[in-house]
């Protein structure tokens, strides 16, 4: 189960980095990075659960 999270992760990042190149304010992209460290370290924090629950 933590192997497909870990690819959509995979596939939310790269959609992240195409999205990011067509992005032009930079203010909006500064507030799109602190929401996606967000929920990194909210995925990070979930990914040991779901490790040890399997």
């Amino acid at each position: 189960m933590p192997a497909v999270m870990l690819v959509l992760l995979v596939f939310a990042g790269v959609y992240f980095f195409v999205w990011l190149r067509e992005m032009e304010d930079l203010n909006s992209v500064l507030s799109v990075y602190h929401s996606l460290s967000k929920a990194v370290s909210s995925w990070y924090s979930y990914i040991p659960v779901a490790i040890l629950l399997e």
